[in-house]
Order: C-alpha cells, then sequence, then structure tokens
C-alpha cells in the first residue's frame, strides 16, 4: 500500500482531497496539520474509522510556539 503525507488535511480543500483519494485508490494517508482555527478534526469524521487514515497534531513550520 502506498502512504502519502498530506499536510493541513483536516481543512475545507485539504479533508475533500482525502476523500478524493480515498474515492479513486488504495492509499493510506498521513495528515499532518496544526490544528488552528482553519482546520478541525470534524471535517474527517466520516473517514476517521476508515483504517487508511492517522491524523497527527504537529506544526510544520519549525517555530517554537509557547
Amino acid at each position: 500500500m502506498i502512504t502519502a503525507i498530506g499536510t493541513g488535511a483536516t481543512g475545507f480543500i485539504g479533508s475533500n482531497f482525502v476523500r478524493l483519494l480515498f474515492k479513486e485508490t488504495n492509499v493510506h494517508v498521513v495528515i499532518v496539520d496544526q490544528l488552528t482555527y482553519a482546520g478541525h478534526p470534524a471535517t474527517l469524521i466520516d473517514i476517521q474509522n476508515d483504517g487508511r487514515v492517522t491524523v497527527l497534531q504537529e506544526d510544520i513550520t519549525g517555530e517554537q510556539t509557547i
């Protein structure tokens, strides 16, 4: 199985892209998202138990937040 990484995929566009991937392929998606105002895990509620998705809450900017 192929694994893809999706950054910011809990937002509107990213979550719909993940749904398209699931519909068209058998890919596993690792979503890396900071989960700020623009992204929320609830946007993935319909696919969160799919088994092909993993969500990691991380900041990939390299900046430290306090």
